[in-house]
Order: structure tokens, then sequence, then C-alpha cells
């Protein structure tokens, strides 16, 4: 999961790969560091083989990434970062979370504008899940905003469960799944 979180490390595990002539390709399945993308970085990323990573983005919405997922990234650092891979020819998804208590529609919509304006048009969606001993679960307790007792078999990334004064996990779901259309099939 952080295979870049050192760049400097990574950077030499990759040139160790292309000295090695180890010759095969490879992947990111997971989400990386947006942070630690750069033009030496993504050079020795593909020269040892690397088709396709992932960007762990999370929100298209800057107010969301830093007060509500509190993510030390800026959306202008996941635009160089997908202008460099391009750059590179190295292919890239990115992942993001919707429906964090505190996030409101029109921030989810920003979300959806900055996959458009990026050209995400398959990108990997989960819905916030409050998953034990995390700080989500300790603020949809306190707020009401999942049942209890807290039923273990209906936490999954796509269940919508949480429930807030400004919007229903159904209502969610459904939001989710028309925009993935739009940008599957309308945008591209």
């Amino acid at each position: 999961d952080n295979l870049v979180i050192n760049p400097k490390h990574s950077i030499a595990l990759f040139e160790r790969m292309i000295e090695e002539k180890l010759d095969f390709i490879w992947d990111t399945p997971n989400g990386i560091l947006v942070t630690a993308i750069s033009d030496e970085l993504t050079k020795a990323m593909k020269e040892s083989g690397c088709y396709a990573i992932n960007l762990s983005i999370e929100s298209g919405d800057e107010y969301v990434l830093k007060h509500l997922i509190k993510k030390p990234l800026h959306l202008d650092t996941a635009r160089q970062a997908i202008e460099i891979l391009n750059r590179h020819g190295i292919a890239w998804g990115a992942n993001f979370v919707l429906g964090t208590p505190g996030e409101t529609f029109e921030q989810m919509r920003n979300t959806f504008r900055f996959m458009r304006e990026q050209k995400i048009f398959s990108p990997f969606i989960s819905i916030s899940t409050p998953y034990p001993g995390t700080p989500t679960l300790e603020l949809c307790l306190d707020k009401g905003y999942i049942e209890k007792p807290l039923d273990l078999d209906k936490l999954f990334i796509t269940s919508g469960i949480i429930n807030t004064e400004d919007w229903d996990g159904q209502d969610m779901v459904k939001l989710v799944e028309w925009e993935k259309f739009k940008l599957s099939v309308l945008y591209r």
C-alpha cells in the first residue's frame, strides 16, 4: 500500500530492478501516495516495468480533503501527478471515498466534476464505511448515523449504511451508481 511513501528508497528499489534486469511488468492495484509522484520517480517506475498505478485521491473537494478526511493533499498536486503519469505513459486509475459524515451532496458533485475534468471515467469509488476502531464509527455512533447494534455483515464499501441529517445512505448508493454510469457512458 505504501510503495512510494519514501520516494528515495522507492527510486533505489526501481533502479535496482532495472540493473538486475528483472524484466517483469507490475502495477499497484491499491492506491499510492499522490504527493510522492515526480518525474524522477515515475521514470524509474516505468523503466522497472510499471505499466499502471492507482492514485489515492479520495475526494475532488478541497474542504473534504482537508477537514473531513484530513488528507494532506491538494487537488493541484493530484492534477500534476496525473500530468506526469500521462507524460511518462503509465496508465492510471483513481480511488475515491464518498459519503464521509459532514460531506454535502454539492461536495460529492465536486468530486464527480473533478473526475470528469481529469478524464477519470472508471474510478474506484468506496462509500464511507464505519469500521470498528475508526473515528468514523465513533462519530456515527455518537450522532446516531448508523443503527445500533452495529451489524458487521453490512460493513462493506458499497453498503451505504450511514444516514446523516443531510443525506440517506441509500440515496448515496444511487448517486454513486448514476454518476459512475454517466462517467462510463456519457462523458467518454
